[in-house]
């Protein structure tokens, strides 16, 4: 198996969630109509399949910026926003 080079994530090219799944998603073979969810769900599901048929190795540049972005802030953000949506989401456990 020949080795490929490694899919770069560069924390610098995004700020917030949002960004993060629109970067890495364009990394990745998905379904040409296929458009996954912009959550922790939908990106666990695309680790199983979604990168191709062949393994990759993922380099993240600039970690302590991306924790900072996609930390705990950002994460009651996400739930929180959940919570101010209500149905269809489970209120009760956000």
């Amino acid at each position: 198996m020949a080795t490929s080079s490694p899919i770069i994530l560069n924390g610098l090219d995004f700020h917030d969630l949002d960004g993060f799944y629109t970067i890495i998603y364009s990394m990745m073979d998905l379904y040409e109509d296929w458009k996954p969810a912009h959550h922790l769900d939908a990106f666990n599901d695309i680790l199983y399949t979604g990168f191709g048929k062949e393994p990759v190795k993922l380099v993240w540049e600039h970690t302590g910026k991306s924790r900072t972005d996609l930390g705990l802030e950002a994460t009651r953000y996400f739930y929180q926003h959940k919570i101010n949506q209500g149905k269809p989401y489970n209120i009760n456990w956000a």
